[in-house]
């Protein structure tokens, strides 16, 4: 029997400073000696018994820790997509709006010619139309002027006579000279008028080349935001794959841990159920036959990972963390300082910024997650309720929705 006891607690001293349960069922079992009565057999077995299911139940446990860790990887990829998304649209969304603020431009540049033309036009018509204001002399009837007391019979006579020796060359300069006048006079209006309605053109083109840039300036900030978001849920993500990672590994070494733990028990529970049915010895060989009747991987079985890790390679085959990530777009416009601007300032330069750990907003982004609100200039996480990402923890505090 002393051999017996001796295997037993020589097969489980490897764990006792590891198990409570163990440290107590040992010092039970040296304290009681040879006099081991039913009471103390009965109280090591509970607890060994307890261990064992203990140990039993970890499994189950493991695999809920893993798949906790899978199914974050997987709602934070998703978000992370749905971000990458985001950043795409509002980046294809801001070179659109930056190429017809280009061509706003563009358009107004030519308003501008089109305007300046039609004022030189109308000044050049207004000068030639001054020239030829003599015309109007020419048709002046001053010759006719008289007084009751003068003789107009005889100035009319001597006038009607003056016409008659050269009626015809006069009556052809007359002609040419009223004919130029009025051509003149038409082309000064239309001038005059093709000027106001350039200058008006010229207007709405500014109004609407000012539109453009407002918009532009609006997406920049939205694209910025989303960048914002992406860079946080690329960190979230990333973050979830080392917690992953990390889980795996602690979850392997705990349960490679506990078959050798749980073989100590049960060398434990078939010495004490040998000692609560044997009147006589007990000796080693029955407690071999007994431990050799039991199996870790039979009984309890092993981790059962593979579609977990099937899931979690997955979605980690999408995420570069630390390195390039990803790409927005084939390019991006932009623009050279300059006041005001020129249509010919605007490049489309190839290709478009890529986003990594890095180079993603980090620490001076102050956008919220998604399911985040903003208390005390910080983002926190909704307890309850949904909200849309996008709050600036830079402005006043927001609030969750309910469901």
């Amino acid at each position: 029997m002393v051999g017996a006891v001796a295997l037993a607690l020589h097969a489980s001293a490897v764990h006792v400073s590891k198990s409570e349960v163990l440290s107590t069922a040992w010092s039970l079992l040296r304290s009681s000696g040879m006099d081991v009565d039913d009471k103390t057999i009965g109280q090591v077995k509970s607890m060994i018994e307890g261990e064992i299911q203990h140990i039993t139940d970890q499994k189950a446990i493991f695999h809920g820790d893993i798949n906790k860790t899978v199914g974050l990887l997987r709602t934070l990829s998703a978000r992370r997509t749905t971000e990458n998304s985001t950043v795409a649209n509002k980046a294809l969304q801001l070179n659109t709006a930056v190429g017809e603020e280009k061509q706003a431009l563009v358009d107004q540049e030519s308003k501008i010619i089109v305007a300046a033309n039609a004022v030189s036009n109308h000044a050049l018509a207004l000068r030639n139309l001054d020239a030829k204001k003599d015309v109007t002399d020419v048709l002046s009837l001053t010759d006719f002027a008289c007084t009751v007391e003068d003789d107009c019979t005889s100035k009319m006579r001597t006038y009607v006579a003056k016409l008659h020796s050269d009626s015809a060359a006069m009556s052809a300069r007359v002609n040419a000279g009223v004919a130029e006048f009025t051509r003149l006079k038409i082309l000064s209006d239309k001038a005059g008028e093709a000027s106001i309605s350039a200058a008006t053109d010229e207007k709405t083109a500014r109004d609407v080349f000012s539109g453009k840039q407002v918009k532009s300036l609006v997406l920049i900030e939205k694209k910025e935001a989303a960048l914002c978001l992406y860079g946080k849920s690329l960190s979230a993500v990333c973050v979830a794959v080392t917690s992953y990672d990390d889980t795996v590994n602690r979850v392997a070494i705990s349960h490679n841990s506990s078959e050798d733990m749980w073989k100590s028990c049960k060398a434990v529970l078939c010495l004490l159920n040998g000692l609560a049915s044997s009147e006589g010895t007990y000796d080693h060989t029955q407690l071999a036959q007994c431990q050799q009747g039991h199996d870790f991987f039979d009984e309890v079985g092993a981790l059962e990972l593979e579609k977990a890790e099937e899931e979690a390679d997955t979605l980690k085959s999408d995420i570069n963390c630390g390195t390039v990530d990803a790409t927005f777009g084939t390019g991006d416009w932009t623009r050279s300082s300059s006041t005001p601007p020129l249509s010919t300032d605007y490049k489309f330069d190839t290709p478009a910024a890529a986003v990594s750990l890095e180079t993603a907003p980090g620490s001076e982004c102050h956008i919220c997650l998604a399911d985040h609100r903003v208390q005390d200039h910080q983002c926190v996480a909704c307890l309850s309720g949904m909200r849309d990402a996008g709050d600036d923890a830079s402005g006043d505090d927001t609030n969750c929705e309910q469901a």
